[in-house]
């Protein structure tokens, strides 16, 4: 039943979705250049320190609501507890090429970021394929992405954080300073403080992608091919696979090249509200035979290939929407905003 009623209402919601983005997006841009220079990030921390040392002995935990989160389960457990505000912790505080790093609080999401640093010729060495995932979510939950065999996890490319400790004490924690912080406060969930601000390496930005197709036909085959390409004296920046069975499987290969480097004639700009469904896409690789196949792919439409789809639980509440005609009519509008669906779930079901 709670996936039903999706599949439901979903169509009518696809242009209030489409409107919550639109709105969710300008008023970020707007907060972000409204408040440079006149909320420094120290005033924001000294407001969590604030909260922290009213908090009355209460446990705490972030104000973040639950339908925020990607996960489907209600998070009960924060109306026990002290709310600590972190949502205007959410602007880039510097970029620095010399040491090609950018420093971000983390309510600011992966989608916004890697715009802003794209603009400036730069982005992420691991670029998790949500954009409404936040810095700070994917440091404290975990992280990954198909460059994670280059790079490693998410929390692999930070160098520092900032966190407001339980007794309201700051501390930076970095490999030269607090360091146990620093190897603990991955995946740690906010148990170990609140942290205020991320650093993250930052690696020059290419334009495209070439990605190879190899279709696999037994799950040997999946895992050698897989295993091959995640090695190190490889040129991968990129390696992905996906399983439509027990034996059919898709592993794609990427190398990041500039513009110069493309094959036109290969060109494929799957970011384009008609195109279909990546997870559909690889798949149709599979039905055209077992040989290799190349395409060039646009950075941006690559780092955003899983966003229309959600992967694959599009197919949940829209079961239709992946069809050449609904793409063609309503592709624009995808993808559909998962928050607001549990925002409505947890309004109107419960």
């Amino acid at each position: 039943y709670g996936l039903n009623w999706a599949a439901i209402v979903c169509p009518f919601l696809l242009p209030l979705s489409f409107l919550w983005d639109v709105v969710s997006y300008w008023s970020l841009l707007a907060s972000y250049w409204l408040e440079r220079g006149a909320v420094t990030h120290e005033d924001k921390v000294r407001g969590v320190q604030d909260q922290v040392t009213r908090r009355n002995g209460r446990k705490m935990c972030t104000a973040r609501p639950s339908w925020m989160s990607i996960s489907q389960q209600r998070l009960g457990y924060k109306d026990r507890m002290c709310r600590v505000r972190l949502d205007a912790l959410k602007a880039i505080v510097s970029v620095d090429r010399e040491q090609m790093t950018v420093s971000v609080e983390p309510n600011i999401t992966i989608g916004f970021l890697n715009r802003a640093l794209v603009r400036q010729g730069l982005t992420l060495p691991v670029v998790p394929e949500l954009d409404n995932l936040t810095i700070g979510g994917l440091v404290n939950g975990g992280g990954i992405e198909s460059t994670s065999h280059k790079y490693g996890l998410f929390h692999h490319i930070a160098t520092e954080y900032e966190v407001v400790l339980a007794s309201g004490e700051v501390i930076r924690a970095s490999m030269t300073e607090n360091e146990e912080y620093f190897h603990a406060i991955p995946m740690s969930y906010g148990t170990l403080g609140f942290v205020t601000l991320v650093r993250l390496r930052v690696v020059e930005h290419k334009p495209y992608i070439r990605l190879t197709y190899t279709p696999c036909r037994s799950l040997d085959q999946t895992i050698a091919t897989f295993s091959a390409q995640t090695m190190k004296d490889t040129d991968n920046d990129s390696v992905e696979g996906i399983a439509f069975s027990r034996d059919t499987s898709v592993i794609m290969t990427g190398q990041f090249v500039s513009r110069e480097q493309v094959d036109w004639a290969r060109l494929n700009p799957m970011g384009r509200w008609y195109k279909p469904w990546f997870y559909q896409h690889v798949r149709s690789f599979l039905e055209s035979g077992d040989k290799e196949q190349v395409e060039f792919v646009p950075t941006l439409d690559f780092h955003q290939r899983h966003n229309k789809p959600c992967f694959w639980m599009s197919h949940i509440w829209l079961p239709w929407a992946d069809k050449p005609l609904a793409r063609l009519l309503t592709g624009w509008l995808l993808p559909m905003n998962y928050q607001l669906l549990q925002w409505l779930k947890e309004t109107f079901i419960g």
